[in-house]
């Protein structure tokens, strides 16, 4: 049964889900990287993760699932993008992260704009507040607050509850009026991998030695990043680094140096990591899962760098410094311990790992995965863990999928990686949109180019329409976020001021 929608008709069930690309398709690295400001990753690769568990979990057969490819939350995303989706599918679900931020607040005012104007159920999962680990509200903002509030409640409009990552998001929406009834405490979907599994994690090994291999992630703003790098680079020869953000791929590729790191920071071509050929980027969640299975030992400050080796079944420790990251350890049982005031300079891989408990863990893999299973159903999403909805056939193409290869420092590529970036730079591919991403559902573009006999010409226009969109309105919310934070950089020195003073 089909309906119509315009002149051509849809499937019976299509959904648009909040994702970066479709899991099986191949793209090239050089190409997630150049689409828009950010890669076709959304600046941090983590994303991947929970955005592609999600999609698989709902690839149940007769449903058509279509990435947007972060689209419906940048400029041109208006009542005329969500009349489209109204018209066009039958649901919209949307995975998130740390959104609940300063910075994220435009793109969430935007996606507030779209629900708003949608009458199809809308879902969203596994989103949460960007806080202290303790989960204080007092430096959250009030346009913060009233933003998060009016895009909670136009959700709730639309579906039975929301789908947070931990307790201290919950906490936050119960101050902003939300009751249990209207919130799920669902961690980060991605736990369960793309696969749907939840693996028993055990240590590989009695003990680490220096051949071990080991994975390490880092949050260049955490004190002691570099020192911790330094350390283990030296003691350890078979240790991988592995990084998330858009502007690490970018040095990857072309050499780029990252603008504004500490110089001892893995931010140039000529730091250790990058001149041993020991980093690994990936731009696929399966990629990275295959990649973290072969490690004995992970372990870092980026929880979705540690949730990769989990779901992977290996064992991994989580250094939390903020909400984020705490609260998602403390929900799943993953073997955490907080970074102090002196930063992770003086941590060691070996105290991580002797000390490191996957008991918890693994105890709590299958009430967590079956609380998962319960939010989706008590928001009307069929999944592949229902009897009769297994999908055979998207896990084979998923499989079988030839996902592009990690990205390692341009010094160590081989001859074939380089001429693979060379020929892309030139653009000699037999296509002029072989390798460009082409969101296959996004804004139309303010100019739309008029019809032309050469289609593919004309996706790279629309491309490049979008690009040139999105670094503008990158551009204002920068401008943005910096001017919130001096207001709030003002507020603070005001207050410090009176209280110095002894004025109330």
């Amino acid at each position: 049964m089909t309906e119509p929608v315009g002149s051509r008709t849809m499937p019976t069930h299509r959904i648009l889900i909040r994702a970066p690309k479709d899991p099986t398709q191949t793209l090239s690295l050089e190409a997630s990287f150049a689409h828009g400001p950010n890669g076709v990753f959304g600046a941090n690769s983590g994303n991947l993760l929970f955005a592609e568990s999600v999609f698989r979990t709902l690839s149940v057969p007769n449903i058509d699932l279509v990435p947007d490819s972060f689209t419906t939350e940048r400029t041109g995303s208006d009542r005329a993008h969500a009349s489209r989706i109204k018209d066009e599918f039958n649901g919209f679900v949307v995975p998130l992260a740390n959104a609940f931020r300063e910075q994220f607040r435009p793109a969430l005012r935007r996606l507030t704009t779209v629900v708003t104007e949608l009458d199809i159920p809308v879902t969203v999962t596994g989103v949460g507040a960007q806080l202290p680990s303790s989960g204080d509200l007092s430096g959250v903002s009030d346009a913060l607050n009233e933003d998060v509030r009016a895009f909670v409640s136009a959700v709730l409009d639309r579906s039975a509850s929301v789908g947070v990552r931990g307790e201290i998001t919950k906490d936050y929406l119960a101050s902003l009026g939300f009751g249990d009834d209207h919130i799920d405490v669902i961690g980060c979907p991605s736990m369960f991998d793309f696969r749907g599994n939840a693996p028993t994690i055990e240590k590989k090994l009695n003990s680490l030695n220096p051949t071990s291999k080991l994975a390490v992630n880092i949050t260049p703003t955490v004190p002691g990043s570099a020192e911790m790098l330094r350390r283990h680079h030296k003691r350890f020869t078979d240790i991988v680094f592995v990084p998330q953000e858009h502007r690490e791929l970018g040095l990857l590729l072309w050499g780029e140096p990252i603008a504004g790191w500490n110089k001892d920071l893995p931010g140039t071509l000529d730091h250790p990591y990058h001149h041993d050929g020991q980093v690994r980027f990936f731009v696929d969640a399966r990629t990275w899962h295959e990649f973290m299975a072969t490690r004995d030992f992970a372990f870092g400050t980026r929880i979705h760098g540690n949730i990769a080796a989990l779901a992977a079944g290996t064992p991994s420790v989580v250094l939390t410094f903020d909400s984020r990251t705490a609260e998602l350890a403390s929900y799943h049982g993953m073997p955490a311990e907080p970074v102090g005031r002196n930063g992770i300079g003086e941590c060691t891989a070996e105290s991580l790992f002797n000390r490191a408990d996957f008991s918890e863990l693994n105890t709590r893999r299958q009430p967590t995965f079956e609380r998962w299973i319960d939010f989706l159903e008590r928001n009307g999403l069929r999944h592949v863990h229902q009897p009769g909805n297994q999908n055979e056939a998207f896990d084979e193409k998923l499989r079988t999928a030839q996902l592009a290869p990690a990205a390692t420092p341009v010094r160590s590529s081989n001859g074939a990686e380089l001429a693979s970036r060379l020929r892309w730079l030139c653009g000699s591919t037999k296509s002029p949109a072989a390798d460009r991403y082409v969101p296959p559902f996004a804004p139309k573009p303010i100019c739309p180019p008029k019809p032309s006999d050469d289609s593919e010409l004309e996706q790279v226009v629309q491309t490049l329409k979008y690009e040139v969109t999105s670094v503008s309105r990158r551009a204002r919310e920068n401008d943005e976020y910096i001017s919130a934070l001096r207001k709030r950089a003002a507020k603070r020195l005001l207050s410090t001021r009176s209280r110095r003073s002894g004025r109330p």
